[in-house]
């Protein structure tokens, strides 16, 4: 009988004796909640649910900028969730707040409490009414109002159907359980979800729920529980082992399990932080304290771990030492109401446990790769205390096990994830799974930077695959990878470049470090916005379709492409045909940036040797592969260059710096007759050298015989340490050779080196005019 009489009434807008006009939504809003308040404490369990179906259906058919499929409603069996809904729309609704968050938290307990505090920080950041959706399952087995007071600003559920309850068409979803990105606020006015067990991340900043954490507190009966054994136990003289199972033991939650896998640590996926690792800490631990510890002081070490009924095995880890350590775990009514694992009494035991960890003297704690609690614990501390003195010391249980190596990469992956998400923040939604999957292979955070800019111009194709960038209409994409030495890169990015210009196209270099190359593209030059280090197919989306080239030579022929089509070269080619001339090369020169180090260097060395006024000599006769690469055998295309070598080697050999010898004294006694044909100055006796070789014995050489005053060379002290200790083909020496370079193609005339990229290159000047050259080494026949 209540029912129709609620529903006839309920229609005259005055009944319940709501305020204000009864047409707003607010005063619908008000009248729905006293509704369902009056009825549901007269009538029965089945009719109460009834009652909240209908008010919160009424609320929603009457506001009419929100709608829903109000037959999700008849999901709900009971009136605690219909509540809490009817309340948030309500609150929504009343303008307290611009927009609803609905925050889904999952995992096990700490996580949970870790993206809660990060959720409603976030929440409070942009004036937004949290809905906290907390699901108690086999993980955490408590409700969220069974563990805390519930926070201002945040209305709790226990159960929800996102898929119904938070259509795309009023609601920006994000899931950080499947793709971690960074979140926006929707500029339409859209409503947030989110399923997440972890912090929130936005391009400027990560919400670490710091703040939250400082202000959440623990229902009175926990707290109550917690104050007890503080007082009891005088935690603040005692270390603190909180031991975490594997993942594999949390599934499987049984003593047989934990025994299979108490000796094993897995380092490759680094799963497991073992019980030995736990007993190493505690034996230095007593060893340290073994002179300092009062006689009178029974226990030294707490022991509190979620393997509630693992807890003999646990204490065994600890051998000699077990008669100074208590077991929280040992109580029996705790080990009885704690036999199912994540059973409500049991998650509410391990808050408890949570909450005495912050009180601890000193703190064993897992990884933070393994558990949120050493996060949790981080925070809490920066809202307790303000003076560092009072701060506990933190041990990690594992350092110095076999999990250590990968628990160090562990953090560095945690990391460049981090600086991922801002990254991606730029990225149109749709590319950010294939940009994850792709960060995945990346192992520089700046490639991924570089990359970032590249998926920031593409956008979602119709059917959801991926097009080409929006802007490939008229330009395109060329991917150069350059590989082998310094010359040979720089004229097949000469080439690429011009072949980019005069297509239209937007460059992205691939700058290795390998064997053939120690310095990295910013080791050498300023613009290194489009260049990335490494090179994977995974780098871009599989739709992205490439047209490859795979050019090892001098020369690479192309076929016509349309202006949109994406291509990658792999090269070393000196010459693209038929789209670049000479002429195309000469303008890409002038334009390289080099960095300060190299400008400042080129400077200085230019006005002590005066290039322009000297014969630049290149002597390449270095042909032992060994020596001229250290380390060959360990690039991927190492029989490509030993093949590309055996037919420079004998050139190499010819171009020994006895071969230079009679042009140099022709040059000296004016009989040299290219000089006279190009009508160069003569200078006879009085002719400067400068010399550059790959040969420090080469340079030696060439001073004993002709003298200081004759031949002048870059820094002999760096290229005598480039062969002793550094590397021919370390950074620095890699720099050096670029001065020596820019240095040659700025002499008045060149003396070159056959079969040699380096010599090629000083002849063209470098964006300076062209040097004209002779080779005194050519190979008869």
């Amino acid at each position: 009988e209540a029912l129709p009489l609620w529903e006839r009434s309920s229609t005259q807008g005055t009944e319940w004796n709501c305020t204000g006009s009864a047409t707003s939504t607010h005063t619908v809003a008000c009248e729905a909640s006293k509704v369902a308040a009056s009825w549901r404490e007269l009538l029965s369990y089945t009719d109460a649910v009834a009652v909240e179906r209908s008010a919160l259906k009424w609320v929603l058919n009457s506001v009419s900028n929100y709608t829903l499929p109000i037959r999700i409603l008849d999901m709900f069996e009971e009136t605690g969730t219909l509540a809490s809904l009817l309340s948030a729309y309500s609150t929504l609704h009343s303008g307290m707040y611009s927009r609803l968050m609905v925050a889904q938290v999952e995992g096990t307990l700490s996580h949970r409490v870790r993206a809660f505090a990060s959720a409603l920080e976030f929440a409070q950041a942009n004036n937004l009414l949290l809905l906290l959706v907390w699901m108690p399952d086999r993980l955490c087995g408590s409700a969220f109002e069974d563990l805390f007071v519930i926070p201002i600003g945040v209305i709790v559920v226990s159960k929800f159907y996102q898929h119904e309850l938070c259509r795309t068409s009023h609601f920006v979803k994000y899931d950080y359980l499947q793709l971690v990105e960074a979140i926006e606020i929707d500029p339409q006015g859209k409503h947030l979800f989110i399923r997440s067990d972890r912090e929130i991340i936005t391009a400027e900043k990560e919400y670490d729920g710091t703040r939250v954490l400082g202000a959440l507190q623990p229902v009175p009966s926990i707290q109550a529980h917690v104050d007890r054994l503080e007082s009891m136990l005088q935690l603040g003289d005692m270390y603190c082992i909180n031991f975490v199972p594997s993942k594999r033991t949390l599934i499987s939650p049984s003593l047989e399990a934990l025994t299979a896998v108490q000796n094993t640590t897995d380092a490759s996926q680094g799963r497991w932080c073992s019980l030995e690792s736990y007993s190493e800490q505690v034996e230095i631990l007593v060893s340290q304290q073994s002179t300092n510890a009062p006689s009178n002081t029974p226990y030294k070490f707490l022991v509190l771990s979620s393997t509630f009924s693992r807890t003999g095995l646990l204490l065994q880890a600890f051998g000699d030492s077990i008669d100074r350590v208590f077991d929280l775990n040992m109580d029996h009514q705790l080990r009885l109401a704690c036999r199912e694992v994540f059973s409500p009494q049991c998650t509410q035991l391990q808050l408890t446990q949570i909450l005495l960890l912050r009180s601890c003297g000193g703190l064993v704690l897992p990884p933070s790769s393994l558990s949120a609690i050493p996060t949790l614990l981080e925070r809490w501390r920066k809202v307790g205390t303000s003076n560092d003195s009072d701060q506990p010391e933190v041990i990690d249980a594992c350092s110095g096990s076999s999990y250590g190596e990968v628990r160090e990469n562990a953090v560095f992956d945690e990391r460049l994830s981090i600086e991922m998400i801002k990254v991606m923040a730029n990225v149109p939604r749709a590319l950010r799974p294939a940009m994850s999957e792709m960060a995945a292979v990346v192992r520089e955070l700046e490639t991924l930077r570089v990359l970032s800019e590249f998926y920031s111009h593409m956008s979602p194709a119709k059917d959801g695959d991926i097009s080409s960038p929006s802007e490939l209409e008229s330009k395109g994409l060329l991917v150069v990878h350059l590989v082998h030495g310094l010359a040979t890169r720089l004229l097949a990015l000469a080439s690429a470049t011009a072949y980019a210009e005069k297509t239209n196209r937007t460059l992205l270099i691939v700058w290795p470090r390998d064997s053939h190359m120690g310095a990295s593209y910013g080791d050498l030059f300023n613009d290194t916005n489009r260049v990335i280090q490494e090179y994977s197919p995974f780098f871009f989306p599989s739709s992205f379709k490439f047209i490859k080239y795979d050019c090892v030579g001098s020369k690479l022929t192309i076929q016509k492409h349309a202006s949109w089509e994406p291509l990658y070269f792999r090269s070393t080619c000196k010459h693209i045909e038929p789209e670049v001339t000479k002429e195309d090369h000469d303008r890409v020169y002038a334009k390289f940036r080099y960095t300060n180090f190299i400008k400042e260097q080129y400077m200085q060395s230019r006005r002590e040797l005066n290039p322009q006024d000297a014969v630049g000599i290149h002597i390449r006769q270095q042909s032992q592969l060994s020596l001229d690469v250290p380390g060959i055998d360990d690039i991927d295309d190492w029989a490509l260059s030993r093949k590309i070598f055996e037919n420079a080697e004998p050139r190499r050999a010819y171009c020994h710096y006895s071969r230079f010898t009679d042009t140099i004294d022709e040059i000296r006694a004016n009989n040299f007759t290219k000089f006279k044909e190009l009508e160069i100055e003569e200078r006879g006796r009085h002719t400067r050298f400068l010399v550059a070789s790959d040969s420090l014995a080469a340079l030696r050489a060439m001073k004993e015989k002709y003298g200081n005053d004759a031949i002048a060379t870059v820094d002999d002290g760096l290229h005598q340490e480039c062969e002793e200790s550094l590397g021919v083909r370390s950074s620095p020496c890699i720099q050096l050779a670029l001065l020596e370079l820019l240095l040659l193609s700025r002499s008045k005339f060149l003396l070159i080196s056959d079969w040699s990229s380096f010599s090629q290159l000083a002849i063209r000047g470098m964006g300076s005019k062209r040097v004209r050259s002779f080779c005194p080494c050519v190979m008869p026949g």
